[in-house]
């Protein structure tokens, strides 16, 4: 990937049949905001929902030098779906985990 360029990082849930989660699932299943996005040192970690749904407070998130967190997208997706920026060159481990279970990792290479 290019130096400067943004990227996803997707933790869409689906069920046992592939079918995914729309919104009132994922908040029916409390899952909401129960997600973190890593890529190297650069992270965001949601604590769950408010009643109403919405993004609870005390949420984490990290910069790094190397990779910027944006916001938007992870509040409009429940916490599932997460843009990140690259502003230095390296291999960033990346992964993600919904409400306690990580996925599986990948490298990401800037340059």
């Amino acid at each position: 990937m290019n130096w400067g360029s943004k990227f996803w990082l997707d933790l869409t849930a689906r069920d046992e049949n592939g079918k995914e989660f729309l919104r009132e699932d994922i908040l029916t299943a409390h899952i909401a905001y129960k997600t973190e996005h890593h890529a190297g040192a650069a992270f965001i970690k949601g604590h769950g929902a408010n009643a109403d749904g919405s993004l609870a407070p005390g949420y984490e998130t990290n910069d790094t030098d190397e990779i910027g967190n944006g916001i938007s997208a992870y509040i409009s997706s429940n916490g599932f779906l997460h843009q990140m920026k690259a502003f230095g060159e390296g291999t960033f481990e990346c992964y993600g985990v919904v409400n306690g279970v990580e996925s599986n990792h990948f490298n990401l290479r800037v340059s």
